[in-house]
């Protein structure tokens, strides 16, 4: 394929990536530039390759695969660091969809992801954390998978409460509209997808904390005209960036389904979009939108 490398890199010998959040330990290696390094499977590497031949929608909320790499039977992906720009990254991400398994699950697998999804928000809302960094005065919070676990459909707004606040304790108007126009743009991208199937993959948000946020100003009409430019903005179809950017990326493709092919006898139940996965983004949509409103 096109994204393989020739080069001699030793990936393994590269430092793990200070910033991760989820996922298997050392599954991430950087070397401090802009890009970084991740444990894949082909499976992952036949979604990148089928999007970007497609040339799909979704490729605008990806993150960039500039090549490929094989060391030791163990395939590579060097992918763009979403955080790279961020001095105090906070960072999110969300497993998506009310499925995990694959395709190609054994029977012990699925019912174990079967089991867990079902106990968690991934069944009620279609969404679950994984994990979140949260950079703050006293040092960097983080919260892992059993944190997310945890939630439950009536506590899990305050999770998205404690990543969109700001320094000064209140949630980010203008990051939260950033959030929902880049959701409801990978809704039209996912819903223009039949047949593809992104189980078990993620949402990505990240923001710098080190931006000020200006949504809550002291000076009561500053904040009104800012409140305003967002609202303008965002019927425009473009995003502020008076507190910094949100970045919001689809990532983790290792259990995808691709579309059939037409000459294909597949299982009917493949020929819409994901619907999990689109309820999903409608429920932190949802839950965004009524945030924004208090």
């Amino acid at each position: 394929n096109n994204f393989l490398s020739q080069s001699k890199l030793a990936v393994r010998k590269l430092p793990a990536f200070p910033r991760q959040i989820a996922g298997h330990a050392g599954a991430l290696r950087s070397d401090g530039s802009e890009r970084l390094w991740k444990l894949s499977t082909a499976k992952e590497l036949a979604f990148y390759t089928h999007v970007a031949e497609k040339r799909s929608p979704l490729l605008a909320h990806m993150p960039r695969l500039f090549e490929s790499h094989v060391e030791d039977g163990e395939l590579w992906l060097c992918l763009e660091d979403l955080t790279h720009s961020c001095g105090a990254p906070a960072i999110a991400d969300f497993k998506m969809g009310t499925r995990e398994h694959g395709e190609d699950a054994p029977p012990e697998k699925i019912a174990k992801q079967e089991a867990k999804c079902a106990a968690t928000t991934s069944a009620s809302l279609g969404v679950r954390c994984l994990g979140m960094r949260l950079p703050g005065p006293d040092g960097v919070e983080l919260r892992d998978k059993h944190y997310g676990r945890a939630l439950t459909a009536a506590t899990f707004p305050t999770c998205l409460q404690d990543f969109f606040r700001s320094s000064k304790g209140q949630v980010c108007v203008n990051r939260i509209t950033q959030a929902i126009a880049a959701l409801t743009a990978i809704t039209t991208a996912v819903k223009n997808e039949p047949g593809l199937r992104l189980y078990s993959s993620s949402l990505l948000f990240c923001y710098d904390a080190l931006a000020a946020c200006h949504c809550h100003s002291p000076n009561h009409a500053a904040s009104d005209g800012i409140w305003a430019k967002c609202a303008m903005e965002e019927e425009r179809g473009v995003l502020s960036d008076c507190c910094g950017l949100l970045t919001v990326r689809l990532i983790d493709f290792g259990q995808t389904t691709l579309p059939p092919s037409a000459s294909d006898n597949h299982d009917p139940l493949l020929s819409g979009p994901d619907e999990g996965y689109l309820f999903g983004l409608s429920s932190l949509i949802s839950l965004l939108q009524s945030m924004r409103a208090v």
